[in-house]
């Protein structure tokens, strides 16, 4: 049924997230459509997060709870999309 691994999920959507990431702003780099004061701030925000939560996820001891956790977020967010 795949990884079990948490870290390591987390890697490889991590490396799918960047690939997709890379493809969308050469997309909009093409077409002249960055605001490019902008885009640094949150590029700044969108480095310190992800080196904080990473690191933070380290400290995580357990998984299962957490697993439960993002299932619920995402259950969550899913439905007040659709209802949006």
């Amino acid at each position: 049924l795949g990884y079990v691994n948490l870290h390591g999920m987390n890697g490889l959507k991590n490396l799918l997230s960047a690939v997709l990431s890379v493809i969308s702003v050469l997309t909009f780099i093409t077409a002249g459509l960055i605001a490019w004061e902008q885009a640094a701030v949150m590029v700044v925000g969108a480095m310190l997060g992800g080196y904080i939560g990473a690191r933070q996820s380290r400290k995580i001891v357990r998984t299962d709870l957490l697993r439960h956790f993002v299932t619920a977020v995402g259950a969550i967010m899913t439905v007040l999309f659709f209802l949006a």
